[in-house]
């Protein structure tokens, strides 16, 4: 048993003296040097054109919420108006009353 064993590891030991340091390809080297000595830009991920267009889109929308929410147009629906509908609709004279209309219904 302890032949085997014996026998096992010198295989093992033996299995590698065969083989050979790997090589580096032709241009590795160069490549490499290359890269140190001239460093890769950093690339802009997003055109300038297109964070422009952002920018003005923004500034667009930001302008007509301001637009919207700082204008003050005629009130068309103020309380008078709908006392003017309902009694041309509706005289004061006339015996049905608005809930006896919508009741009914």
């Amino acid at each position: 048993m302890k032949e085997d064993i014996e026998k096992w590891i010198n295989e093992v030991l033996n299995s590698t003296n065969g083989l050979q340091r790997a090589k580096a390809g032709a241009f590795l080297y160069p490549k490499i040097l290359n890269r140190l000595k001239n460093p890769a830009k950093e690339t802009a991920y997003i055109s300038k054109k297109k964070v422009a267009l952002g920018f003005l889109t923004i500034l667009l929308l930001g302008l007509l919420n301001a637009g919207a929410v700082l204008y003050k147009g005629d009130d068309v629906y103020s309380g008078n108006d709908t006392k003017s509908v309902i009694e041309e609709y509706f005289p004061s004279g006339s015996s049905r009353t608005l809930q006896q209309i919508f009741i009914s219904k």
